[in-house]
């Protein structure tokens, strides 16, 4: 109802999950307004809840799973959850697997397993692990409004899950090894491991954080061995917020990590609280930090060391202070080497006794104390654009310890963010051209995948970094082709954009003068237009099959000549149609 500026669409949905991407096009296809629609179709269901009596699996063929109270997987028992099940709990319901029991879901890329509210918004409880022997495990699995918790000795293995809207979206206390690869966690406000949980976190992407006072990712209490690499952590919507913040750790290694737009710390390492124990031995390497407050802070006595690192964009680059009355004095950097500390209001600040042994770096605004250390402009490719990369005729290249480039090495952080508002149209005659918006930090390309179906993919091309449109040439005419892209880099890739479809565009056959043959006009022809007198001379036929369109140029005609004929074969469905070329013109005769 273009009127009332309403639009409707019929939809046959499928059991489960329909997800449905609207979208306002203006005249170019160029997408004015979007929105995704999330309708779960539950053409049966099962409700759960208590404590389970033996293994059990749930499956897709069970229909929705409603579970309206907290189900308990208790010591030596599974609850397995299979690919494409949709699983919808009560407000504040958990699923907890206590000591020795196991919650594993395995869902797939294509149909992950769900996990969301009962009643589209309410916050529910948690994927929960408790006790020794204690396990969740989760592989392909998205989670909306819900945590993911574990609590004394329990472990967990989390890979290729999309986490998202809640605030306090993991916590670990006193746990075992929790293992999360490559994960996307967004809109939150805190993911906190506590007293003696070791973390492994790799190629993952944890972003938008929704409050002040909140950090992406959090390690307090930490013994040796925690890892955080291959990880992109960015943009904070509030103040006081750290991309990463230790507390009474030690031997924390944190690698190739990207770390942009976040309003406090890029990395934050100091002592738990008055009177608490102090981060040791925490390790730097290889890290771009930008746009945050201060790059890294080492507080309270605390040591790290830091290697191949660049921090730009920034108040301070690095800040060496004490923060409470005890432990007493500044962080320490005990060393660091290849570092570029560039582009910042302070390169590095130093109170209450902290130290800093720096050598061969490169510091703005002083010639650092140390071992090859410039403060050299490091001709950065383009800043503004967030590209670190040396340009050509840096002072930075080869200026490292043992020859090396001083500053980060890419690549760095973890899997990209989706593409969004993929569109599509046809590219004039010679194919279906797509366009999207990337959202991605360290993208090393994107994958095309196209479908006649929206439900069976395959692979058509692939397109380089930062680049935002495609043309399919090897489209054919008949179908209706579908789209998707994600990104890709070296930790895996985004999930899939929105789909978009379109046809090829016909081509456009010209016709004028006198036909020498038979001929047959169909739409393979595309749209005939005449641009003069169309002549059929005798015993020449000219056939105009069902769904031609045929536009005719002011005052041109279409003649049968004595002996000649002209066939219109259209159907009640699929007419023939002809017409003039342009609004204020006429065209002649039939």
């Amino acid at each position: 109802n273009v009127i009332l500026g309403q639009w409707s669409k019929a939809q046959v949905l499928t059991p489960g999950m329909n997800r449905l991407f609207i979208a306002a096009l203006d005249a170019a296809g160029d997408i004015l307004s979007a929105t995704n629609l999330d309708l779960i179709y539950e053409a049966a269901s099962t409700t759960a809840g208590g404590t389970l009596a033996g293994n059990t699996a749930w499956t897709s063929a069970l229909g929705v799973i409603r579970v309206t109270n907290d189900l308990i997987v208790p010591s030596g028992l599974t609850l397995s959850v299979g690919s494409g099940v949709v699983v919808l709990l009560g407000s504040g319901v958990s699923v907890r697997a206590i000591a020795g029991g196991t919650l594993d879901v395995a869902g797939t890329e294509a149909s992950p397993a769900l996990f969301l509210p009962l009643n589209g918004t309410a916050a529910w409880g948690a994927l929960d692990a408790t006790g020794a022997g204690a396990t969740v495990n989760l592989r392909h699995v998205e989670t909306a409004a819900g945590a993911v918790t574990f609590n004394t000795l329990a472990t967990g293995l989390i890979e290729d899950c999309y986490l998202h809207d809640r605030p306090s979206i993991m916590t670990a206390n006193s746990a075992g090894l929790i293992t999360l690869r490559r994960l996307h966690v967004k809109n939150y406000e805190s993911t906190v491991f506590n007293s003696g949980t070791i973390v492994l976190v790799e190629d993952s992407l944890y972003e938008d954080l929704t409050a002040p006072n909140s950090d992406c990712l959090e390690i307090q209490g930490g013994p040796p061995g925690s890892i955080i690499r291959r990880c992109t952590f960015r943009r904070s919507h509030g103040n006081n917020s750290d991309a990463v913040d230790c507390n009474g750790t030690t031997g924390t290694l944190m690698e190739s990590l990207l770390i942009h737009d976040v309003t406090d710390k890029g990395i934050s390492m100091g002592a738990a609280g008055a009177g608490g124990l102090a981060d040791f031995g925490m390790v730097i390497s290889n890290c771009l930090i930008y746009r945050v407050d201060t790059g890294i802070a080492v507080k309270d006595n605390g040591t790290a060391s830091l290697f191949d690192t660049t921090l730009s964009a920034s108040s301070f680059g690095m800040r060496l202070y004490q923060k409470f009355a005890t432990p007493i004095g500044g962080g320490h950097v005990t060393n660091a080497f290849n570092n570029l500390i560039w582009g910042n209001t302070v390169s590095i600040l130093l109170s209450n006794g902290a130290t800093v042994v720096l050598d061969y770096s490169d510091v703005q605004g002083t010639n650092w104390p140390g071992t090859g250390n410039i403060s050299a402009d490091p001709r950065f490719l383009n800043p503004a654009a967030d590209d670190f990369r040396l340009g050509p005729g840096s002072p930075a290249i080869g200026a490292g310890l043992a020859g090396a480039d001083l500053g980060v090495h890419f690549p760095v952080g973890g899997i990209p963010p989706e593409p969004a508002r993929l569109a599509a149209g046809a590219a004039g005659t010679n194919g279906v051209q797509i366009w999207w918006q990337e959202d991605a930090d360290n993208e090393a390309g994107f994958s095309i995948e196209r479908s006649t179906d929206a439900s069976t993919w395959q692979v058509v091309d692939a397109v380089g970094a930062n680049v935002t449109n495609y043309t399919d040439s090897s489209a054919l005419l008949a179908p209706l082709y579908f789209y998707r892209v994600r990104a890709t880099n070296s930790s895996g890739s985004s999930r899939f954009s929105n789909i978009a479809g379109a046809n090829r565009q016909p081509p456009v056959t010209l016709a004028c003068g006198t036909l020498s043959r038979n001929l047959v006009w169909s739409p393979s022809n595309g749209m005939v237009v005449i641009c003069s007198n169309v002549i059929v001379p005798a015993n020449i036929s000219l056939t105009l099959q069902a769904g031609t369109l045929v536009k005719l140029t002011n005052d041109a005609s279409i003649i049968a000549r004595a002996g000649a004929a002209i066939h219109l074969e259209g159907t009640e469905e699929n007419r023939v149609v002809v017409q003039r070329w342009n609004a204020p013109n006429n065209w002649g005769e039939l």
